[in-house]
């Protein structure tokens, strides 16, 4: 069931696009600021129009790699132990984090923004964490991030499923500023805290999002009847419709939600995308490779994903044999 629009990246070596170079951390343990430490022989951190996508993964090294100066990168795969120790960082694109990342500064501040796959730990003792127009995921008994500290959320999605846990009790503003975000929790022992916000401020579907993750399925998909009715322009609204009839295994309502979705938004590849795995699940092989094709048009994701899209591309168009 297609919950979320999601998809897997698999790293390894790539050719990055243009302004941007992938690093890969070489040493064992040792500090960010140290260029010995990359493959590319500098430290990577955004600026002069070069941005980084950070890999740190040390098979059997069991490296901890020390944050000591301030850091901005594109997006950071990680499954070693990265400790953020001072400096303003952001990571602006997306994490997937299977290692550990720990924030202890004191005055360190940290910013995460895009997809945020979690399936490992992130914790926050002090500092300031900031999540901004994110999607956090943990999915599963070992996957949890807890932050302590100081923090605020602002138009981010919260999805902890399989046992997973998400625990903000330092946040103490969550704010929507467009049109609803999703907070669910779902399976056994999978939780979210935000117990010590000071202020929720909620986008216009945001009711309808919680109302569906805490089990009124059909009263949620109602009311987003309703608001598509109201106003059938609305692609967000239609996204909204589309997701909960993925919840419903409604996959032809899902497909035709979706595609009213990308008739107010014609340039977002991951419409395509969704539609493209909704269609290939219905059969509908012919139109699944053109909602490919269109992903592939509007891609402006990683390179390593773009790669799996083409490979699933050319199987869908590969003649079945008899």
């Amino acid at each position: 069931m297609i919950l979320s629009l999601l998809w897997v990246v698999v790293f390894g070596s790539s050719n990055a696009v243009a302004g941007t170079v992938v690093a890969h951390w070489i040493g064992g343990s040792g500090n960010w600021s140290s260029s010995a430490n990359w493959d590319i022989g500098k430290v990577p951190n955004n600026s002069g129009g070069t941005n980084y996508d950070v890999v740190v993964n040390v098979p059997a090294a069991n490296a901890t790699i020390l944050i000591d100066q301030s850091v901005t990168i594109n997006s950071l795969s990680n499954a070693e132990t990265v400790v953020i120790a001072s400096g303003t960082n952001a990571i602006s694109q997306w994490t997937i984090n299977s290692g550990s990342i720990q924030m202890t500064g004191a005055v360190a501040q940290l910013t995460l923004s895009g997809s945020i796959n979690n399936p490992g730990q992130i914790t926050a003792t002090t500092g300031t964490l900031y999540l901004i127009s994110a999607t956090l995921t943990c999915t599963n008994a070992t996957s949890r991030v807890t932050a302590n500290c100081v923090g605020s959320l602002t138009d981010v999605s919260l999805n902890a499923s399989g046992g997973g846990v998400i625990e903000f009790p330092g946040a103490t503003n969550y704010v929507d500023t467009g049109y609803g975000q999703a907070l669910q929790a779902s399976g056994p022992g999978s939780r979210i805290d935000l117990s010590h916000l000071l202020t929720f401020v909620g986008g216009n579907y945001s009711a309808t999002q919680i109302k569906a993750l805490n089990g009124d399925l059909d009263g949620a998909v109602a009311d987003a009847d309703a608001v598509t009715g109201d106003q059938p322009h609305s692609g967000q609204a239609w996204l909204l419709r589309a997701q909960l009839a993925g919840r419903q295994g409604d996959r032809p309502e899902a497909i035709r939600a979706l595609q009213r979705t990308i008739a107010e938004d014609a340039e977002d590849p991951q419409l395509y995308l969704f539609l493209g795995e909704l269609l290939v699940a219905e059969g509908r092989t012919n139109e699944a490779v053109g909602a490919y094709e269109k992903c592939l048009q509007f891609w402006n994701g990683p390179p390593k994903a773009r790669e799996q899209i083409e490979a699933d591309l050319a199987k869908l168009r590969k003649p079945v044999k008899k």
